[in-house]
């Protein structure tokens, strides 16, 4: 561009400069990974994963194992096959769409009204029955969305809320229970994980959600160590730590921008990404950077609140003592989807037995969801008694729709014909098994055709069962990908 007296006027070069940078999708430079006992690659891991993980004795999942990094060397990302996936990060995590502050708030006091009536005395379905009008939500559906809340306070712990920080401790790993959204405890999880590294002189690797900050430290850090920090924090400290650790992802697609980086640009080596900080520190490129972080990434303006708020005494920091095991509310940031389950004969029968599966009667076409612990044997249609029941873990109104249409005569298509298909069979296991077969079907990758296989072999008994459907699903996960293909 080019500045006549007080007008900015475009060049040629302004358009070839808007073109070129008109689209939003980043170029991505992907990182191997190498099993370093087999040379094989096995994947691979991209730029915005690597500066944010990319060091040695981080854990992550590929091809659906967990794995730790032992070295990176050039582009190269070497690792080591491990057997714990307990906080292990997918090798792919992909941007979650942020819950906000108004929203993760909104659930704050919600979880504030939950704690208050069950101290009251209400229990798990008075207390659905109470939000019900609120939620718009059946009673049925916020029984079990409410259970986790009451198994945690049934723990004697206090509900971390939109007045209330919790913290809690087991093994090497600390949670910050916090409502306040994703941008929020993005930017609490750097301040906190920066402040261990800087003042504690401990190592640590920080996750967040927008309901909690999971910190991965040394088991020397003490709870009281972390609200001492929320505590102490002030505001400027806070922007001044933000500041200091700009994304070096983020620094180099806006150093493309600014053409300070050409397009394209391969770097010699993968640690390349982590020195861009240092090289543009002082510069417009570090400036703008930082201001978009600050504005796409971080919610800054509630941060501020927030530590405000913990020095006037207007929201509680409450430490719990340690534990051996997470906490319900803890669990979903610490175990990784379903992945830690077949881990652990315990967790996975645990996870399953609170599942909840969606029911219909082929009856009647009535349809409801119920918890698998719930499932009885000898279960029926709550509206017309019949005993033809099926689990519908997919393309649930299709379903419907196809039964509909069998009903009234119409001709079906193919695809039809398999959905019925489907739901016959599920109801036939259901018949024969009982609650095996909703437990069995209950399984991520686990349809009627593998469901009946395991379940003909006429287990001893429930563990052995639980043993054949951890396999199964270990099978698929490790299989998903060709599968989906």
């Amino acid at each position: 561009m080019k500045v006549e007296g007080s007008v900015i006027c475009r060049t040629r070069r302004t358009r070839a400069y808007y073109y070129k940078h008109l689209t939003t999708i980043p170029e991505e430079v992907k990182y191997p990974v190498i099993d370093e006992s087999t040379g094989d690659e096995i994947g691979y891991l991209g730029e915005d994963f690597f500066s944010e993980y990319g060091k040695p004795g981080v854990k992550i999942i590929l091809k659906g194992r967990p794995w730790i990094v032992s070295s990176i060397s050039g582009f190269n990302v070497h690792v080591k096959p491990v057997s714990d996936y307990t906080a292990a990060i997918p090798g792919w995590e992909g941007e979650v769409l942020p819950t906000s502050w108004n929203v993760a708030i909104s659930v704050g006091k919600l979880r504030r009204l939950i704690e208050e009536l069950w101290n009251r005395g209400y229990s798990i379905e008075e207390i659905a029955d109470k939000l019900r009008d609120a939620c718009n939500v059946e009673v049925e559906d916020l029984k079990a969305a409410i259970k986790p809340f009451v198994d945690y306070l049934e723990q004697g712990r206090p509900m971390p809320h939109d007045r209330r920080i919790v913290i809690e401790g087991f093994g090497n790993f600390i949670v910050i229970h916090s409502c306040y959204g994703h941008g929020v405890n993005r930017c609490i999880a750097r301040v906190v994980g920066e402040w261990i590294k800087s003042k504690l002189k401990a190592d640590c690797i920080v996750r967040w959600d927008a309901y909690r900050i999971l910190i991965m430290t040394s088991p020397t850090i003490e709870l009281k160590d972390i609200a001492e920090i929320l505590k102490s924090i002030s505001v400027e400290e806070g922007l001044n730590i933000i500041w200091e650790h700009v994304d070096p992802y983020i620094l180099r697609h806006v150093a493309m921008k600014f053409e300070a980086l050409p397009r394209g640009m391969y770097y010699k080596s993968a640690s390349y990404l982590l020195h861009l900080p240092e090289i543009f520190r002082d510069t417009p490129v570090y400036e703008e950077a930082f201001r978009f972080q600050l504005v796409e990434h971080y919610d800054f303006k509630h941060f501020k609140e927030l530590i405000i708020a913990i020095k006037r005494g207007e929201l509680e920091v409450v430490q719990l003592a340690k534990s051996s095991s997470p906490s319900p509310l803890a669990k979903p940031i610490v175990e990784l989807g379903d992945l830690i389950a077949i881990n652990d004969s315990r967790t996975f029968m645990e996870r399953i037995m609170n599942k909840i599966i969606n029911l219909i009667c082929l009856n009647c076409l009535h349809a409801w969801r119920i918890l698998v612990r719930d499932f009885t044997d000898d279960i029926k249609c709550p509206k017309c008694n019949s005993k033809g029941i099926s689990i519908i873990k997919w393309k649930r109104s299709e379903i419907i729709d196809a039964l509909n249409k069998m009903k009234r005569g119409e001709k079906l298509s193919e695809e039809e014909e398999l959905l019925i298909a489907y739901a016959k069979m599920s109801a036939d296991l259901i018949t024969l098994y009982g609650k095996k077969a909703a437990i069995a079907l209950a399984v991520k990758g686990v349809g009627p055709l593998t469901a009946y296989q395991i379940l003909a072999k006429m287990h001893k008994n429930l563990d052995e069962l639980i043993e054949d459907l951890r396999e199964a699903m270990k099978e698929y996960l490790e299989t998903r990908d060709y599968w989906e293909k």
